[in-house]
């Protein structure tokens, strides 16, 4: 009678494995152990002859083994006893950063995205430091997007330096530390420090993470930051001046709004929607699309004289100024009006377009923080600028102030609802 068997021969006669990546010293197969996909890593001939590339390929093994954390893969086990060492270890799957920037080269631009990517590559580069472990050979392709959740993996330990294996250190020359280069090298935290800045500078991460980079590019190791610790406190102090110049503009902007609401017609006396009156030189969104509006109600006698009298006031400086005013006047006023009334419906328009691009897809939040706003409120601003800089140049006979103060007046319309949202 048959019984059940397990085949000890996985890896040289698997049919479930297959060349995954090609590299200068290693290849990476796909291999499906026990119903579970695995990477095995093989030294490759030329090289298992070599002393230190068989060193450097154990330390990897018995480094990462003894190792947890997130954003590191775990080593399941090691065979270096045949003429092509293996190791095995979880399979993860994504993209090399090199790759996942290719097909994303705007993902990290988003402020979101970048400070989710530095928290976890410091987290790893801090987490090996403690253990007396220092990378050295950081770059994309030693670092794994993983496709769920875009989380940060970082592979590949053969280059790294521990106390016990301290003569296999690797570099990437084009990706290296100023001090890699350099003859009688001794490896230093700082050097990962630089390395970190050279990744970020890699991503183009946000502007607001310049100075963090420049001080880690820094050619002279002291001249860097010291540890880990310290750049964490960097990129943290970072955010918080962020936050606070958006707060910064941001409390006042919404004063300037609420007070611009209190120039829109709006409800008054005894909660009754009653509509004040607008100046004609300043047309409202109501002036260019008309709408039905509630019957005024009759003001006081007392607030009725006082009102004739300030028209009777006016009428007669008017009459003084212009003691016979000439049909012509009234022809270019009327056309006046006309230019202007255009010039608000192309400014609401182009205005509308803007919002709807960048501000109105906050609306599916219940709320959001400063930086989220942030991250839509610039593009729109500078957006605005720009239909502002049109419109005048489409309305040159119009000031430019003018048109500043219709698209304020838009702006608190349809910007105010949304701080209601933003949190603290």
């Amino acid at each position: 009678m048959d019984v059940s068997g397990f085949n000890n021969q996985m890896l040289t006669n698997s049919p479930d494995m297959q060349l995954y990546a090609e590299g200068l010293y290693c290849d990476t197969y796909l291999v499906r152990m026990y119903g579970k996909l695995h990477f095995a890593k093989k030294l490759k001939k030329p090289y298992a002859t070599m002393p230190m590339y068989r060193a450097a390929f154990a330390k990897e093994f018995e480094t990462g083994y003894r190792l947890e954390h997130p954003a590191l893969p775990q080593y399941f086990s090691l065979d270096d006893k045949g003429d092509e060492p293996f190791i095995i270890e979880e399979y993860i799957e994504g993209k090399t950063l090199t790759a996942f920037v290719n097909d994303n080269p705007n993902y990290f631009k988003t402020r979101k995205h970048a400070d989710t990517f530095i928290d976890e590559l410091l987290s790893v580069i801090g987490y090996l430091h403690q253990h007396d472990i220092i990378y050295l050979d950081l770059k994309p392709d030693n670092i794994i997007v993983s496709s769920i959740g875009h989380q940060l993996r970082l592979v590949d330990l053969g280059g790294c330096w521990t106390c016990c294996f301290d003569n296999t250190t690797a570099r990437t020359p084009s990706f290296a530390a100023p001090e890699q280069l350099k003859d009688g090298y001794q490896a230093n935290t700082c050097t990962d420090i630089f390395l970190i800045g050279r990744t970020l500078q890699y991503i183009n991460v946000p502007h607001i993470y310049n100075k963090v980079v420049k001080r880690c590019l820094q050619e002279k190791p002291t001249d860097r930051y010291s540890s880990v610790e310290e750049l964490l406190a960097a990129v943290r102090q970072t955010r918080r001046r962020g936050t606070i110049r958006i707060l910064s503009w941001t409390l006042p902007l919404a004063t300037i709004i609420i007070s611009l609401l209190l120039l829109i017609p709006g409800q008054e006396e005894g909660g009754s929607a009653t509509q004040r009156s607008t100046p004609a030189d300043h047309p409202t969104l109501h002036e260019v699309s008309p709408k039905p509006h509630a019957i005024p109600q009759q003001p006081p006698l007392s607030q009725s004289k006082t009102a004739e009298k300030s028209t009777q006031k006016k009428e007669k400086a008017e009459t003084v100024e212009n003691v016979t005013p000439t049909p012509s006047v009234k022809v270019a006023d009327d056309s006046n009006d006309s230019t202007k009334g255009s010039m608000i419906a192309d400014l609401h328009r182009a205005m509308d377009k803007a919002f709807n691009h960048h501000l109105a897809p906050l609306n599916k939040y219940a709320s959001f923080d400063a930086i989220t706003w942030s991250e839509h409120w610039q593009p729109y601003t500078d957006e605005v600028e720009r239909v502002v800089k049109d419109i005048h140049g489409k309305y040159p006979a119009i000031p430019l102030s003018e048109i500043k103060e219709q698209s304020e007046r838009y702006m608190s319309q349809t910007v105010s609802p949304m701080f209601a949202k933003l949190r603290n």
